[in-house]
């Protein structure tokens, strides 16, 4: 459900940038305009069949407003998931954001003034999804299996991207309601359907849910750390205070949040920017460049699902730790950037090889699946959904940004440029992946344990065999 749950959440936050391309009219304009949104950036030939009379900066603000609503509720989010619990949050959020997409054709033709509010609203609703759903990581996710886990759901993100942005071409042409508004009506019909199957079959921790087995309940409480334990059997995070200056001062929440930063400063160059490279340097047409542009992030879903699975073979089997593995495949991925660097001296004569680079290096930014990713729930499992809050939200900036740098340090498309470019983000990565490595954490902090006397005993050594998870303190959380 949280892959779905994921891909439709993507889907909506995409639908735009292909939708819109049908939407404007195009007669005053160049055959073809580049058009950027905070995710994906393509240059598509405008055709002159949309009936709006919308701007080149118009259109440029309007993809780029659901960010600035995507922000606001990270911190909030996480924190609301936390203390009442993610499953009615999650899908009202997405009831919401699914109903506003579905008004958007109406909006639109009322003037671009209410797609700005009506896309803020989008992504202000959509913030608050992802933290949310890290609280169920941390009740749901047994830690030997946490990584392969949380990396299945998250490449959902990565499928509706790849699904919206190839279906979306179809639609502006043979979609129904006149093409373009098939767009908005299908991917918010998806969000809507989710929710009210998210709500029928999803429970907030495993105590609560009627759809698994005694067995299966009993394998994942056994296995989580005990300070999560008392979570699921109150069914909620116990009425104490939330331990704001430990989070926000602690070295672990900063590594997450740095690998956060670090990580979507590449993946928002490379995924805004990228068939405008293939189109400007490599000189690859339209056609060839949809094509080529859809490589990187399938690359990136498979190195995912594989990075996870390694790294939590390698944990189960004890052949590593838990803070020796997330150190090794986050800094091995960033180290392997340096692919970016190649691309930028590889000449049209050799431009396939500069796609191979290029998915190479997506596949590279896929390994903090195994890294800050899954570490954001190790060390507080309880408030993983305010952490991943704190992380999404530093990760959210390069998302502003990346693409403005990009395009500034670009102003004649020429290869030297964009050198400069991928040198930028190589070393975004490279520092990043230091300071990751002094920092990170994955033992459960002090911090994140409670004080409240509890009565369950505590998960045998047979069933926990990371000594991470063990809690320090006897009968206490």
């Amino acid at each position: 459900m949280v892959f779905f749950g994921c891909a439709v959440h993507f889907g909506i936050r995409t639908n735009l940038s292909v939708a819109i391309v049908c939407m404007v009219n195009s007669t005053g304009l160049n055959s073809t305009t580049d058009l950027i949104n905070n995710h994906t950036r393509h240059s598509f030939p405008l055709s002159e069949s949309g009936n709006l009379d919308w701007s080149s900066n118009e259109q440029t603000g309007l993809l780029s407003s659901f960010f600035y609503g995507y922000i606001i509720l990270q911190l909030p989010g996480g924190w609301i998931a936390s203390k009442f619990g993610a499953k009615r949050l999650v899908g009202a959020m997405m009831t919401l954001a699914g109903l506003i997409t579905i008004t958007m054709p109406l909006v639109a033709k009322k003037g671009i003034i209410y797609m700005y509010i009506s896309r803020f609203l989008v992504g202000l609703f959509g913030g608050a999804i992802y933290p949310s759903l890290f609280c169920l990581f941390g009740r749901w996710a047994p830690p030997l299996e946490r990584t392969k886990l949380i990396a299945l759901a998250s490449s959902g993100c990565a499928a509706g991207v790849i699904i919206t942005m190839t279906g979306s071409g179809l639609l502006c042409d043979y979609g129904f309601a006149g093409g373009w508004p098939s767009i908005f009506y299908l991917t918010g019909i998806f969000a809507i359907f989710w929710s009210v199957v998210w709500m029928l079959v999803v429970s907030d921790t495993p105590c609560t849910s009627k759809n698994i087995t005694e067995e299966e309940r009993k394998y994942i409480v056994d296995s989580l750390p005990i300070t999560t334990v008392t979570v699921l059997i109150s069914k909620k995070v116990p009425n104490t205070d939330i331990p704001w200056l430990s989070i926000l001062t602690s070295p672990a929440t900063w590594a997450c949040a740095i690998g956060n930063f670090c990580t979507d400063w590449v993946d928002y160059t490379l995924l805004t920017c990228l068939p405008l490279f293939m189109k400007d340097v490599l000189k690859y047409d339209i056609k060839s460049n949809g094509v080529y542009s859809t490589l990187p992030p399938l690359t990136s879903f498979i190195m995912a699902l594989i990075s996870s699975y390694l790294a939590d073979t390698l944990r189960s089997k004890q052949l590593c730790n838990t803070i020796n593995t997330r150190k090794a495949f986050q800094c091995t991925g960033k180290i392997l950037l340096g692919f970016l660097i190649g691309t930028g001296y590889i000449s049209i004569q050799e431009r396939y090889l500069a796609v191979v680079f290029l998915s190479l290096s997506t596949a590279a930014l896929a390994c903090s699946s195994a890294g800050y990713i899954a570490n954001i729930v190790d060390f507080a499992p309880r408030y993983s959904g305010i952490i991943c809050g704190i992380c999404n939200f530093v990760g959210t900036i390069p998302g502003m940004v990346a693409p403005i740098v990009a395009g500034a340090l670009t102003p004649n498309k020429s290869q030297e440029e964009w050198r400069h470019v991928f040198y930028l983000g190589a070393l975004v990565c490279v520092v990043g992946a230091v300071l990751y490595a002094i920092l990170a954490r994955a033992s459960v902090q002090s911090w994140a344990i409670s004080q409240l006397e509890i009565t369950v005993p505590l998960p045998s050594d047979n069933i926990q065999s990371d000594s991470e998870f063990h809690s320090p303190i006897n009968h206490y959380i």
